[in-house]
């Protein structure tokens, strides 16, 4: 069962993190509408700004709503039988443009042979699409490395996501799949994680972390079969 915070530190947690954006694209907006002569290069790093921060919102908004369901069993799950492998390359070749650009190695060691298990497949993808940016945005650039692995387990299946950066402090390890919850001096909503750890608890599996500061971290997730 997910931790459910108290109504009002929720209702404050969700008020800060929708502040921020909004706050952001108010201010530009205002510097917009009272600055006509503003340059027109100006004016489109400002605009390129405001879409920014919008989109942010808007993915902050559906990453709430998705957990609000999950956590109140009200999502529609599609279960049907998934080829894990297949969900993983998927993953892997979505984010492959992040790996790319940070110039990070991702490698897959994806055992054979494996049957299918009963999965909703996009809920599984967004997990592992999920581990592997962030493992791209943790890994050292331009030396980092990312294993992606899978393999049988008794029960079931499971696959791992493990980086070369800096790892994650015993005190991050106890709050890191909290909501608004980050590791060090990371970006972001706070959610992924948090959404990560109901998909695969819905799907009566478990997502856990095994890491040593200085040493990277791995992401495993176990999933019934």
């Amino acid at each position: 069962m997910v931790e459910t915070p108290a109504p009002l530190a929720l209702l404050a947690d969700v008020c800060h993190e929708l502040r921020t954006p909004l706050t952001s694209i108010r201010s530009f907006a205002e510097i917009l509408r009272d600055s006509p002569d503003l340059d027109a290069a100006q004016r489109r790093q400002f605009l390129d700004i405001i879409a920014r921060e919008s989109e942010r919102l808007t993915r902050l908004i559906t990453d709430l709503l998705d957990l609000a369901r999950m956590e109140a069993d009200e999502l529609p799950w599609r279960f049907a039988p998934v080829a894990l492998a297949a969900v993983l390359r998927d993953a892997a070749a979505a984010t492959a443009p992040l790996f790319a650009a940070r110039g990070v190695a991702l490698t897959l060691e994806l055992a054979g042979n494996l049957p299918p298990l009963r999965a909703d497949a996009d809920r599984i993808t967004q997990v592992a699409i999920n581990l592997l940016a962030n493992a791209a945005k943790f890994a050292p650039e331009g030396s980092g490395r990312v294993r992606l692995s899978l393999l049988g387990v008794a029960g079931g299946q499971s696959f791992e996501v493990a980086d070369n950066g800096p790892g994650i402090s015993p005190t991050d390890q106890a709050v890191i799949f909290e909501r608004f919850r980050q590791a060090g001096e990371a970006t972001g909503s706070g959610l992924g994680l948090a959404i990560c750890r109901a998909i695969v608890t819905g799907h009566g599996g478990a997502l856990s972390l095994r890491s040593t500061p200085g040493e990277g971290a791995a992401f495993r997730v176990v999933l019934p079969g």
